[in-house]
């Protein structure tokens, strides 16, 4: 078995970036928002209408934001896992980064 290492494999995470964003614009803490909390559960429901209209608007938004904030580079890597993907366009986004790099599907695979 083959584990996947960080020269092998890039974690591409998105509710830590649409928190952070949200935290931005609205003034808030954004590791309270990271947590498990009453402040995250107080913030919930108006995080999520924002983040969908965000998403309606450019469904690419929180992606850039991630991986821009990435720990490497998303092409470079032969495996992208994107972690807390709610919406398949969040998913498109990345494959088109990573398709764009290696020139083809190389085993894009997708868990529903």
């Amino acid at each position: 078995m083959c584990r996947l290492s960080p020269e092998l494999c890039c974690i591409l995470r998105l509710s830590a970036p649409l928190k952070e964003q949200y935290a931005k614009e609205h003034g808030l803490d954004y590791t309270q928002l990271l947590g498990a909390g009453q402040y995250k559960e107080h913030h919930r429901a108006k995080m999520i209408r924002w983040g969908e209209s965000r998403r309606n608007q450019d469904p690419g938004f929180f992606c850039r934001i991630a991986v821009c904030g990435a720990s490497q580079p998303v092409w470079g890597c032969h495996v992208t896992v994107v972690a807390n993907a709610n919406y398949l366009s969040q998913c498109k986004y990345v494959q088109s980064l990573t398709f764009g790099y290696s020139g083809g599907n190389s085993g894009w695979a997708q868990e529903t």
